[in-house]
């Protein structure tokens, strides 16, 4: 009788948790965004993006000054090796010119080419389009949509804070236009005055980590480049869900 207790204890503590865990995902995936960020990522991850959208760019963000000052601290150690020299015996100008050579060395390695990205994204069925951040994204400071495929995009950069009924204007035409998402670039968040009508908020500057929001309560997506060497990737879903990833190797 004790035994048949206990078993029937023990299945009714696995019934909860089988029932907890379903409400926890259930409340997860509660909204259309959820299920559409959950399914890109599937997508993505198997090859299948025909419906899709890709916006790919080059990383323009800086690496963490305190970082480059560690790999910097290292530089010796390795420059000594290389030398095949005593460490107190390298310094000065062949110190210099060792961590030139090792400098020039390691050109391109690693780099990842938004060419290469977006050619993997078109041979994956989708819809790529190219954007070009260099100099502040300024050839975007006159909003433009694009036509990709079958979609209209709509971009536009923001380097000053702009009124807010200018800024709502900005969104008001692209939308007018038939821009389906909106997609606004901008060093800082701070000079965003709303998200308001703007699927996704792309931030350039900045020596953060690569940091992304696609929770799927939010209505806009707010994204840091990567580092220099590495790809952005903004993909927009058929039903224009936007979520992000960076691209650091191939």
């Amino acid at each position: 009788m004790v035994k048949l207790t206990r078993e029937r204890i023990a299945l009714v503590v696995f019934f909860v948790l089988v029932a907890l865990g379903a409400c926890i995902l259930l409340s997860y995936f509660s909204t259309g965004r959820g299920w559409s960020v959950a399914a890109t990522a599937v997508d993505d991850s198997m090859g299948q993006l025909d419906d899709y959208t890709a916006i790919v760019y080059s990383g323009v963000a800086e690496a963490d000054p305190a970082l480059s000052m560690e790999e910097a601290a290292d530089v010796p150690s390795s420059a000594h090796a290389h030398a095949g020299e005593e460490p107190d015996k390298v310094t000065g100008l062949g110190l210099r010119l060792l961590t030139l050579a090792a400098e020039v060395d390691s050109v391109d390695e690693g780099r990842v080419y938004v060419s290469d990205v977006r050619d993997l994204y078109e041979t994956r069925g989708a819809n790529v389009l190219t954007l070009d951040l260099s100099d502040g994204a300024s050839r975007y400071a006159e909003p433009i949509v694009f036509k990709v495929g079958g979609k209209k995009v709509g971009v536009f950069s923001v380097r000053d804070r702009l009124p807010d009924r200018t800024f709502s204007r900005i969104v008001e035409d692209l939308r007018e236009e038939g821009a389906e998402s909106v997609l606004c670039i901008t060093p800082r968040p701070s000079l965003v005055c709303s998200y308001d009508g703007v699927d996704v908020v792309l931030v350039t500057q900045g020596s953060h980590e690569y940091a992304i929001q696609n929770a799927p309560e939010d209505e806009t997506v707010v994204t840091t480049s990567p580092l220099e060497g590495e790809v952005g990737v903004i993909l927009l879903s058929s039903n224009n869900v936007p979520s992000v990833k960076s691209v650091g190797s191939l």
